[in-house]
Parts: structure tokens; sequence; C-alpha cells
């Protein structure tokens, strides 16, 4: 740094106009700079007086926290520097320069921090060959420069960097991870956040998100790495770059199909037409020819198919929010069709409108939609068989605690469990992964390890087409008289015996026992239906995983909210309603009057920049030290703070240290409050059901109530926001 901009910033801090925290993240990223360009634009916001934009930048190191970075990569002011020479979209030619943002400086911070554990990690485990880590990304800006920088820190740190050629969607990336059995997955985008923002968020072998134990010792590494400078290994050492497209869509939409009970629901006529739009994201790559290969008539809204990191078209790309679809439901009423579905940036969130009564066009919330599809593959899975009185107490369903308690109600009427998380998906995947680990391993000994195997029968549908093994596997089976004998090769399993049915068995090799990674690899070769045969016998079969923000998954395969398996099924849905003669609202209304009417209501407040951040912590103190009585004169019966005390879920696991207050009013009424883990907002969640006292509501009933029970959220919400201003005041 000159002297001159040193003492500029030096007076600036004497003034108050800079943090001093800022000062110093100034100065640090100076030191490692790679380029004037970071000097030349602090010079330029310091010249320009621009203080605030400073602080804004520079007042703490963007933290990679458990679902990685997020951050602005476009500032509130955009210097010449970083304008440089526009593209034609009007991007700047950079990305802001500041310890706060996504930029090349966080991108190689974050990425030499995971791989270094991904390293260690692969040894650990005694692995042979370099770890894979794949990498997919959005069409927001500069998310292929974010993408490229980091397989290139990868594969120069030792790793093979699995990049996907074009955007593609987080559920294919966590999707790609298990398939390629990488060591861990990176995903460059912000999700559904305005345009000026990007992000990196990080998966690991299971191909959810990462949690702990693997949280704590990559945030640390993370923290360790200085800037951008690194010494490459030796080129001998180094990893591939590798290119993931096409065959990794063809097997993925593959599985998807597996989801789907009915197919022929698809084609009764008049065929189901449904309007598509990706809100400029990545959703189509999937989506638009999925549904056409099963029958439907797909319409996108062609102007939002096309990459815009600007999402011109919409003032949010978040498919919750009603102006989202705004184009959606002006070409399903030019085209007659049935419903909008829109997903988000990165096609992990899908939003729905559904024709009502009147044949207008209707929104639904996260909540319903959710209901819905839980609602729908219950059914069929007790309809078909799948799901019986013997096998239902291994069945499960997933819910943050924020989502509709008409979920589990549901479930836990069927006679299915229901466990609640903590929100964000990274929580229901390591449920899925918990299942997973049960299902094929029954103890923790040196060398030994159970998985389902399979039992004679009349057919080998069992035998997983491929397996990156080699080697003779033998399958001890205490019931029969001699083991049964598998050969390996890297391409095929040829079982010596044809199998269908699962029993718990040691596996074996000739000359050694087959590694738990080794068996995990085999289980991923399994089909929808084998796997499930496996999870109904020995563990928990997950049929339904969903949050209230527009994210669900119904699937073993990916670990993570998948919007394009979000699509798919509630199209189901909707043709399932039309084969009954009902409109989606019509068989919503069916389900509240058998078991009763849930409404919900979120809402969220914005607290921006360093400023933003103090207030942030200001309202959350407040409600911790200055706790509700009573809410708009409703008395509170209990309170829970997943901050202070040590709560469990159904299966007895303590939840995480996380803030949130969960307040339960009278009379089946409940408020949430906590802050968001990937914005700057304070999320509000309110709740009120009406139950029947005996038999069901008729429909009738159901009408009458759903009104009040609105107006009721609303008054609420006016109290919470009228309380809410004296306390940050």
């Amino acid at each position: 740094m000159n002297d001159l901009l040193l003492n500029s910033i030096q007076a600036a801090v004497q003034s108050g106009d800079l943090l001093a925290a800022t000062a110093a993240n100034i100065q640090h990223l100076l030191e490692g700079a790679t380029s004037s360009l970071e000097e030349r634009v602090i010079q330029e916001l310091v010249d320009c007086k621009e203080w605030k934009e400073l602080n804004d930048r520079f007042f703490r190191t963007l933290a990679f926290g458990t679902g990685g970075l997020r951050g602005k990569t476009i500032g509130n002011v955009v210097t010449t520097v970083e304008a440089g020479n526009k593209s034609p979209d009007g991007r700047p030619e950079f990305a802001c320069i500041g310890t706060n943002c996504v930029n090349n400086y966080n991108i190689v911070r974050a990425t030499r921090g995971l791989v270094t554990y991904v390293v260690q990690y692969h040894q650990q485990q005694k692995r042979a060959g370099k770890p894979k880590i794949c990498i997919s990304y959005d069409t927001r800006f500069f998310s292929r420069e974010f993408a490229e920088l980091t397989a290139k820190v990868i594969s120069e740190h030792g790793c093979d960097a699995l990049m996907f050629e074009s955007p593609r969607s987080t559920p294919e990336l966590s999707f790609a991870v298990r398939h390629c059995n990488a060591t861990a997955g990176i995903n460059i985008t912000a999700s559904h956040n305005p345009p000026a923002y990007n992000g990196y968020k990080v998966y690991f072998e299971d191909g959810g998100q990462i949690i702990e134990p693997h949280v704590t010792s990559i945030i640390k590494l993370v923290d360790s790495m200085e800037g951008e400078k690194y010494e490459p290994l030796p080129a001998a050492e180094q990893g591939e770059k590798v290119m993931l497209g096409e065959e990794i869509d063809k097997v993925y939409k593959e599985r998807l199909k597996t989801l789907v009970f009915e197919s022929s629901l698809f084609q009764n006529k008049p065929p189901l037409k449904v309007v598509y739009t990706p809100l400029h994201g990545v959703g189509g790559v999937i989506i638009v020819p999925l549904l056409q290969e099963l029958g439907m008539t797909c319409l996108p809204v062609e102007s939002q198919m096309k990459p815009d990191g600007w999402f011109s078209t919409v003032k949010s790309p978040n498919p919750e929010n009603a102006e989202a679809l705004t184009l959606g439901i002006a070409l399903a009423n030019q085209k007659k069709a049935d419903l909008v579905l829109a997903t988000d940036p990165d096609d992990d969130r899908m939003g729905v409108a559904v024709r009502n009564a009147a044949g207008e066009m209707e929104l639904l919330t996260g909540n319903q939609i959710g209901s819905l599809l839980l609602w729908y593959r219950l059914k069929q899975l007790f309809a078909k068989g799948i799901l019986n009185d013997s096998n239902k107490k291994h069945a499960v369903i997933i819910k943050s605690l924020v989502t509709t308690e008409l979920q589990k109600v549901i479930a836990e009427k069927w006679g299915v469990r229901c466990v609640e998380t903590l929100t964000g998906f990274k929580y229901i995947g390591a449920k899925q992964e918990k299942y997973e680990n049960l299902l094929l391993k029954s103890t923790d000994a040196v060398n030994n390890c159970v998985a389902p195997v399979l039992a004679p029968s009349s057919s080998n549908s069992l035998a997983p087409a491929s397996l990156a093994l080699t080697g003779c596997l033998t399958a001890v089976d205490p019931a029969a008289a001699t083991p049964h004998v598998y050969n390996y090769t890297l391409s095929r399993c040829v079982p010596s015996a044809p199998y269908s049915s699962l029993a718990s068995a040691t596996l074996k090799t000739s000359s050694e026992q087959v590694a738990l990674s080794e068996v995990k690899k085999w289980y991923r070769q399994l089909n929808e239906a084998e796997s499930r045969e496996a999870r109904l016998h020995a563990s928990s079969y997950f049929i339904f995983g969903g949050e209230e923000s527009y994210g669900y998954n119904m699937g073993d395969f990916v670990r993570d909210k998948d919007g394009n398996a979000a699509v798919l099924c509630f199209c189901e849905v909707a043709a399932y309603a039309a084969s009954q003669g009902l409109s989606l609202i019509a068989l919503l209304d069916q389900i509240y009057s058998e078991f009763g009417i849930y409404l919900e209501r979120g809402e969220s407040l914005t607290f921006e920049g360093a400023e933003g951040a103090d207030k942030m912590k200001q309202l959350m103190e407040s409600y911790t030290k200055s706790p509700f009585k009573k809410v708009n004169n409703i008395p509170v019966v209990a309170l829970r703070d997943f901050e202070a005390e040590d709560l469990c879920d159904s299966e007895g696991e303590v939840y995480p240290k996380e803030a949130m207050l969960m307040i339960n009013l009278e009379g089946d009424r409940q408020v949430v409050v906590r802050p968001s883990g990937t914005e700057p907002k304070i999320k509000f969640y309110l709740f009120t059901a009406r139950r029947p006292a005996t038999g069901k509501f008729s429909l009738e009933e159901v009408q009458k109530i759903k009104p009040a029970l609105k107006e009721e959220l609303e008054q609420l919400w006016q109290w919470l926001k009228e309380d809410l201003e004296q306390r940050v005041k």
C-alpha cells in the first residue's frame, strides 16, 4: 500500500468514517494482492470518500460457514476500475474488491481450505488414486469464471476437478458427487438472491451439504489461508480437469423418472398442459426435455429460458414471489394451461400457480405444495402395497421445524414417522446419510462391514449394472448353505445366482474384506425399487423431505432440494387431480377436510451491511433478554430457545445450536423467529390451525374457516411488526 493511501485510510479511521476493522482488512488484502487491481479500486473509493461502501466491503472477512460462502460480487458503488470493459449486458469486467465479497480472493481461500481437507481425508481413509471434486455453476455473473478458478486451484493441489461444461443445477451436482464417487462437490451459486450476489456451496462425498465432523475442520483450514498466492504442486502431482455433461444428464433423468408412480396419468386426454420457467436459470436443461419425454405438453416461457445474470424480466428470481410468475401466468392464460411451474436460478426450489374454482391462477405456498406432494406419495405407496402395516415403521418423512404441522399430521395418520430438523436441507441430507450408513454397516469393528445382499429367487434384477471394483466378492448369508459369489470387473457385476429379496450379511472378497466406501459404491448402483427394498428391510425408507421455503426431495439419489424432482412429481399430482375431476385447490381442500386446516405465513426483514448486522444482533438479543409473555394478547404457553437449550429431535439426536426461538401460543398458534443463514434477514414464521373435534370438516366448513385463519395471521404479523419497531429503536 502506498503511503498516501495508507495516510488517507488512517485519517478516515481517526475521523470515524472508517471502522478500524475495515482499515486492517484493507491492509491485509493488499499485502497478499496478486495484481494492482485491488489497490486501484480502493484508491478510487477513498478518493471519492465512499466510506460506507468501504465499510460494507471490508468490515469483516467473508465467513466460510456451514453452507460455504455467499456475498456480493457487484458493489453498491461500482468503480471505474471494476467496470473496466463492460460486457454487452452491462456486467462489470471484475468482481468487486473486498474481504467481505465473493471474488477471486475468497474463492481461492475457500478452495484451498477445502481441497487441503479433502486430500487429508482421502489419505486418512487410505484410498487409492487422487481425490475427485465435482464443480457446477449457475447463470449468475462471474459464475463461470469462479468455476474455472476453482477447478484450477483444485487440480494444482493434487485433486481431479470434474467440472460441468455448462451451467447445471444444485441437485444435479449432488447427484454427480454420488454417481462419480467424488469426495466433495462445489456449486457456484447464490440461489435466488439479487443479481449482485454470488456464492460457493460445498458438498461432501454423500452428496449432501457439509456438516460435522467435516465443517469445523474445513472452516479452520479456510481461515488459515492467506490471500490468493500459493505454490502449485509439480505438474506430475497435479490432478486432471475432466468435463461433465450430457452423460450425467442422461443418468440423472432416468433416476428422476423412477419417482413417478403412474406414468399413464400423463397420457390422459386432454393431456396436462404445463407452463414452465427457469427464471433465467439452469432448470430448463433437465425439466423441459424430461416433461416432454413423459408425454406432457410443456410450454416454456421463452424470454426467461435465456441465461441472464440481471434476471431482467423479474424483480427477484424467487419462485415463491407472485411477481416472478407474472409472465408464466400470462402465457398460461393465453394457452389455457393447467398450471405454472417456476424454479429458481440454481433449480433447487419450485413455485407453483394453479387454477382455482373461478378458473383464475392462484399461487400455492411452499407448505401447501409440500403437503400435496406428501399426501399423494403416501397414498400411492400404500395403494400399491409398497408400504403396509408390517413395514411402515421403517418409512420416514423429514421436514424442518418451521414447515407446516400438516405434513406431520398426514404422515402420522398413515403410521409413518415424521422427523423434524433445523432449517436447512443439509440437516435433511444428513438424516438420509445416517439411514444409508445404518443400512450398510452394523459394526464399527475394523475390516468388518455389513450390507444388504441378495437372497436367491427367480430374478437377478437387483444385480448392479456396473461397479468400480475388481475381484471376487462373497456374500455370506447365514441362512444359506453356501456363500454366494459375485465376480466383479470394472464394468460389470454378474451374480452367480439370481436374487430379489434382501438379507443382512458380511461382504468379503477372496483376499480381504470390502471397505465401507466400496460397499457404498455398490449401493449407489441399485435402482430405486432395489434401494427402497433394502431401506425398508434394514434401515429407514426416505419418502419425502420438505421445507416451507419451496424446497423438496423425493429420492435417495440426491441429498439436497431438487427442483427437477419437485416439478416432475407435482405434475403427477396435478394429473391425478385432473383424472378425479378435481382442481388442485379442491384436492387441497379435501386434505384440509380430513386432516385439519393448517395455514402459515412467512415474513422477513432485511438488514444490509455493517449497520444492518448490528441491528440483527440487537434484535435477536432483545427477544431472548425480553421474551414475549403474550403475542397480540394471546398467552405464550411454551418457549424453546435453540441456541441456549439442549433440545432433541424425535430420534433422540441433539439439535445443533442455532439462533432460533420457537414460541407456542394458546390455541394451535405458533411464532418462530430466526436470522437467515444465507441472507442479511431476520425471518418470522407464523402458524395457526383448526382441527375437527370429531370426524372431518365439511367442505363448506373449510371454506368458512380458511378466511378466519388468514385474518388471524394478519393480526399476529401486524402486532409483531409494531413490537419490533420498539425493540430496534
